[in-house]
């Protein structure tokens, strides 16, 4: 098979990267075009990509699962205003506050793990985030594959 033919990664065939993408795809289109201005461009080496998007959330599995626009915006208000209201939120709110103050942390911050043995505080933290930045790394390698084929 050509991935090459068809609207989904794999082409023709709706696959795991469409189930797993999806939910994220949707959230960097409405959130972040709401609350950052962020746009996905609309040139033509980005047409694979939109010719993507628009099949799955067109696809039965997606299309049922989709959150409205509104909703969703709304649901993120409190992220993107960093106003988060759990206990764990505020904790990374004062942390980063004093961080950027250059003042000393009180404390560490509490990863809500409940893993034993799991670390907590700074170095856990840069891990996760270092995890995140691989998965989004690896979207985006996957978001180029996609625009590449033709």
């Amino acid at each position: 098979m050509d991935a090459s033919e068809g609207p989904f990664f794999l082409g023709e065939t709706f696959s795991l990267f469409e189930v797993a993408m999806a939910p994220f795809w949707q959230r960097y289109l409405w959130v972040g075009q709401h609350y950052r201005d962020l746009a996905f461009p609309e040139e033509p080496a980005f047409a694979r990509m939109h010719k993507w998007w628009a099949a799955v959330q067109a696809h039965p599995a997606v299309a049922a699962t989709l959150v409205c626009r509104a909703r969703l915006v709304a649901s993120y208000s409190d992220y993107a205003l960093n106003r988060g209201t759990s206990a764990y939120a505020k904790s990374v709110q004062q942390y980063l506050s004093a961080e950027a103050q250059g003042q000393q942390p009180q404390g560490e911050h509490k990863t809500a793990s409940t893993t034993p043995g799991t670390p907590s505080g700074p170095a856990n933290r840069r891990g996760s985030f270092a995890l995140a930045l691989a998965v989004l790394a690896a979207a985006a390698a996957a978001a180029a594959a996609l625009c590449h084929r033709r």
